[in-house]
């Protein structure tokens, strides 16, 4: 007799041993995916009760929901304490243990408006998530009035009491104690400033990297000296000794000193608060650098603003790229009525849009985007952050100082002046996505939808949570290499089947369309013709770009980036092998027959 693997729906030629406790699994599955109210879910297992008796009568017995939710009061609102360890518990099996000898998380903590409209209420999670992986988990929530936790020794009390006990005594998995620790700490400036008790944005001393001093100008404090002592994390722990014990002969000198203005209740289990908090890419240079180059140019601020004619010509040209967009992205390029943007918009803007959209500006403007671009571009990729770390840093201070020459010295703010500490932080952690904000970006926008209740909505989320946990990590199986079966072309000397799609380094190429663009091996551009299951493996057929070069030489040439201006699309076919794919590539339209190819760096 054959079962179903856990959490898949069995084939047709599958048996099912017990049929009663396989409706109650998949019903519990379905519910737990969300997108289905408690009363439809009521409704159901009301009309299923004659043929499955087995089945409960509500959403509430299905699902467990617990009938009580502790939740603590924290001054200026309630906090609700999950913890790290029920979360790692479904998490973590075999397979994670078999590659990993120690368990490490990300943690993030950010300020979410529940909703929009009537009374004001904030949710202020602790999220985490294991390090490399995408599956955000929440620790905890506090949820006050309208206002982020004024008391962070009562926020983090209960976090920092998990984390001292699981570094003490281990995360235990089947009586084995491994190692357990917190990898990066990936906030915004606001929040890290909150949780660290350091200066904000407006503060002189605002910079966490360095010890810049800042000056006020036009309202703006604005960060000028690019080699400033480094700050450490000695530095840091001794600075908050000194407020303790102000007579104590401490670190550095009076005027430094002025960074820190609290103790952090962190220190009760981290004493690596300027190594271990990451300078996210995220709100630092998408929402917030490019974001600010943009709102320069566009709305009117210096003698580089655009006119209403290059305005509507760049949106026109970004709206064009729409049908060149690959898949990999969530949004497409569209008209740009405001340059309020998401984040997700902006770095497709700066990575690969920009650098065609913005070639007819005034030439240092472009030459300004460049370099902006290029220090991404570099620190975006695994490969070439190795490689180029040195060149993004350059690149990016470069940047500041003709931002500076360019827009004035109001532009030189503290997402500008970070940049500065961008290439390191890269050169120490690896590439700039590895520590993005983005995966716990999508976790607030999830808790935003699971909330209806205005009267109780910490408890709600608290009992959703909860519920959710108790489902089973769900194995997908692997994602078929071929896709989508066609009718062979019979013009086609290969013997074998053939398909419209393929995935390789979890990338999807297809035959037609935006998707059909790769760089190969040998370096050569080729659009992706027919895909064939041949005897001796799968074969790609293509064309390739016969005419290849850079597509700019400043500040670095192009093609040392892998982004090449093509051209001559070859009439004959060429076979490859999926082994031959370097990368998926993006094929930006410049005119009828060249284009710009720019790889994706996800794929890189």
């Amino acid at each position: 007799m054959i079962i179903a693997e856990r959490n898949e729906v069995p084939r047709e030629d599958q048996e099912i041993a017990d049929p009663e406790q396989f409706v109650r699994q998949q019903l519990l599955e379905w519910t737990l995916a969300g997108g289905v109210s408690m009363s439809k879910v009521d409704d159901l297992l009301k009309r299923l009760k004659p043929v499955h008796p087995n089945l409960p009568l509500s959403y509430k017995t299905l699902v467990q929901t617990p009938k009580h939710i502790h939740v603590a009061d924290c001054g200026n609102g309630s906090m609700w304490y999950y913890g790290i360890v029920p979360q790692l518990s479904r998490q973590l099996g075999h397979d994670y243990f078999v590659h990993h000898n120690e368990v490490l998380i990300d943690v993030n903590i950010d300020s979410l408006p529940i909703f929009d409209q009537g009374r004001k209420t904030n949710f202020v999670p602790i999220l985490g998530r294991l390090a490399d992986s995408s599956e955000v988990f929440i620790i905890g929530i506090f949820c006050g009035n309208g206002s982020d936790p004024q008391n962070m020794d009562v926020f983090l009390a209960d976090y920092v009491e998990e984390v001292n006990m699981l570094r003490s005594n281990g995360f235990v998995f089947e009586n084995i104690a491994y190692n357990f620790d917190v990898r990066h700490y990936i906030l915004d400036q606001k929040a890290r400033a909150s949780v660290k008790c350091v200066k904000g944005v407006r503060g002189y001393f605002c910079c966490e990297k360095c010890t810049v001093r800042g000056v006020d100008y036009m309202q703006r404090m604005c960060l000028l000296d690019q080699n400033c002592v480094l700050r450490t994390d000695e530095s840091l722990v001794d600075m908050a000794a000194s407020l303790m014990m102000p007579k104590r002969e401490h670190y550095d000198d009076d005027e430094t000193d002025e960074h820190v203005i609290g103790v952090s209740p962190l220190f009760k289990c981290e004493n690596r608060l300027v190594s271990k908090f990451r300078l996210d890419s995220m709100h630092l240079v998408y929402k917030g650098v490019f974001l600010r180059w943009l709102d320069f140019l566009w709305n009117g601020r210096g003698a580089y603003s655009l006119s209403p004619q290059k305005k509507a010509e760049i949106s026109d040209t970004l709206n064009s790229f729409r049908h060149y967009c690959p898949s990999d992205f969530n949004r497409k390029p569209f008209a740009i009525k405001s340059v309020k943007l998401k984040a997700t918009e902006l770095r497709r803007i700066l990575l690969y849009d920009g650098i065609v959209l913005f070639k007819k500006l005034d030439h240092n403007l472009y030459k300004n985007f460049l370099l902006l671009h290029c220090g991404i571009f570099i620190l975006c990729s695994p490969t070439l952050c190795a490689i180029l770390n040195d060149e993004a840093n350059d690149f990016l201070r470069s940047f500041v100082t003709h931002a500076e020459e360019i827009f004035g010295t109001e532009f030189i703010v503290y997402n500008v002046h970070s940049l500065v500490h961008l290439a390191l932080e890269c050169k120490e952690h690896g590439a700039l996505d590895g520590f993005g904000a983005f995966p716990f970006e999508n976790c607030l926008g999830g808790i935003k939808q699971r909330i209806f209740s205005r009267s109780k909505p910490l408890q709600e989320m608290a009992k959703r949570e909860i519920e959710r946990s108790r489902r089973p990590k769900k194995f997908n199986p692997p994602e078929r290499q071929l896709q989508m079966p066609c009718l062979n072309d019979e013009n086609e000397p290969v013997a074998g089947p053939q398909f419209k799609k393929i995935v390789v380094k979890g990338a999807t190429l297809a035959t037609k369309g935006p998707d059909s663009c790769c760089e190969m091996t040998d370096g050569s551009v080729v659009q992706v013709q027919n895909i064939i299951a041949a005897e001796n493996g799968t074969i790609i057929v293509g064309k390739k770009f016969s005419r290849t070069m850079d597509f700019y030489e400043y500040p670095i040439p192009s093609s040392l980036l892998g982004i090449r201006k093509v051209s001559d699309l070859l009439a004959c076919s060429t076979y490859w092998t999926p082994e031959d794919v370097k990368n998926k590539c993006y094929l930006l339209p410049l005119n009828d027959n060249e284009y710009v190819s720019v790889p994706l760096l996800h794929c890189t």
